[in-house]
């Protein structure tokens, strides 16, 4: 194997493929990254058993042929190395040599033999979504994701497509997003539940790709392409819950409000709570204005907020963390809030029709 590539290129390839190497494995093979040179291009790729990433780029191949290398040492290397060229060279012995400029390294290879290849998607279900598009929506949704391994459906964003809608639902109990986008590229109606994990690094990878992305999914798999990345991941297996029958159909009393005052007002709240998950912030709404208290073992305070009142007055009480998460992911300037009951879900949605639903349960109040 023998070949000359772009040190830009090579860095980039490496920094995506990395975020499917374990950083301890039982399998040596799978802490290394598998080189294989073809005439006119250079394919990394790497693998942790979840996740499968495949980047290619192109190359000067004197020499076709593969390897696999250390991630991190290699990584190290293309990263401080000098020069806009790299060469790579492996000899006989399975000694890969490196050079760039005034640098020179030799690194052992290991086997590529044992490298588990990626595993090739047959076309049963695909989608095209615009690369923003996705980007922004994976922002949108991936904090509601559940982290409780008790419920392994909820660690994944459910993926439904209707024949209008493309929906996107996280769910972990105690809040709620859904995030659609239309259906105008694909015909057939099916769902899936994407994990978590594969959507955080699709989300990193979107970064620095300019391509559209397609995504195929078949039986228990779906990849993600470009014309230079492949990502394949395993899908959770199981039933959904049905989150349409979650979302309030009736509110007895709706709020329009500016989203950046009441997310500043609501932080301001948390200042003196040391652990949000414990304390809570309650809600007084009531002639146009909200006013929202809490008291801890610090101390108390008090946040007064102007906004549109339409329907009863209201005594409810949320954990200040959840409605946090939820606000810096709307991007509207102006929100409507709707609400049922003090037992009841609020429901976040804009001012006029939108494309996003979020769901915050409140806190019991004890009376």
């Amino acid at each position: 194997m023998k070949f000359t590539c772009t040190k830009d290129f090579l860095m980039e390839a490496v920094n995506i493929v990395q975020k499917a190497v374990p950083q301890k494995s039982t399998m040596p093979v799978l802490e290394g990254i598998l080189l294989e040179a073809e005439e006119g291009s250079l394919k990394l790729s790497s693998n942790d058993l979840e996740i499968a990433i495949e980047y290619t780029i192109d190359a000067d191949v004197e020499k076709t042929g593969s390897a696999v290398i250390n991630s991190k040492t290699f990584g190290e290397i293309i990263r401080k190395i000098d020069g806009d060229e790299v060469f790579v060279d492996m000899n006989e012995y399975s000694i890969i040599n490196i050079d760039s400029r005034y640098s020179h390294f030799e690194l052992k290879s290991i086997d590529a033999s044992g490298f588990p290849k990626l595993v090739e998607i047959e076309k049963e279900n695909d989608l095209i979504i615009n690369k923003d598009d996705l980007k922004n929506i994976i922002k949108q949704v991936i904090f509601a994701v559940s982290e409780d391994e008790n419920r392994p459906v909820f660690k994944g964003v459910y993926v439904e497509v209707e024949e209008n809608n493309i929906n996107f639902v996280a769910t972990d109990g105690y809040k709620l997003a859904l995030r659609k986008i239309n259906n105008e590229n694909n015909k057939e109606c099916f769902s899936c539940i994407i994990p978590g994990k594969t959507l955080n690094e699709i989300h990193k990878i979107l970064q620095s790709i300019k391509d559209e992305i397609k995504l195929y999914i078949c039986n228990n798999q779906i990849m993600f392409k470009t014309d230079k990345c492949k990502l394949v991941s395993r899908l959770i297996e199981g039933n959904y819950l049905n989150y349409k029958i979650m979302i309030p159909k009736e509110s007895t009393l709706s709020i329009i409000v500016n989203k950046r005052e009441l997310l500043n007002s609501i932080e301001r709240s948390t200042i003196i709570m040391n652990d949000q998950m414990k304390n809570y912030l309650n809600f007084s709404i009531d002639e146009d204005k909200i006013t929202m208290t809490a008291n801890t073992e610090s101390g108390s305070s008090k946040e007064e907020l102007v906004c549109e009142t339409f329907g009863e007055k209201l005594e409810i009480r949320f954990n200040a963390r959840n409605f946090i998460e939820t606000l810096k992911v709307v991007d509207d300037e102006i929100i409507k809030i709707l609400f049922t009951t003090n037992s009841g879900p609020c429901s976040i949605v804009s001012k006029e029709e939108g494309d996003f639903t979020y769901l915050i349960m409140p806190l019991k109040i004890r009376t």
